[in-house]
């Protein structure tokens, strides 16, 4: 007996944000196995943070240091969005 096949068409409409999800497909009978799909799609968000690049703890003075750390969406660019970052 041949294999059959049959085509899967997923429908993807590009939003405004970046989405990853797996698909699962089973086959019939269930001893033909699964395949599990991931797929991903959507802008991918840039942030920025302040500082923009590295934390100084030269000379802290004490083993326990803290700096702070701004998190923040960065500008749109081609092919980018601002992400809204929240508390």
């Amino acid at each position: 007996m041949p294999a059959e096949s049959v085509d899967l068409v997923v429908k993807h409409n590009d939003l405004p944000l970046f989405v990853i999800d797996t698909i699962e497909v089973l086959a019939s009978p269930s001893s033909a196995g699964k395949v599990n799909l991931t797929v991903e799609g959507g802008t991918e968000p840039c942030l920025a943070t302040d500082p923009q690049d590295t934390l100084e703890f030269t000379d802290a003075g004490t083993t326990t240091s803290t700096k702070p750390v701004v998190i923040k969406g960065a500008r749109d660019g081609p092919g980018v969005r601002a992400a809204p970052v929240g508390r």
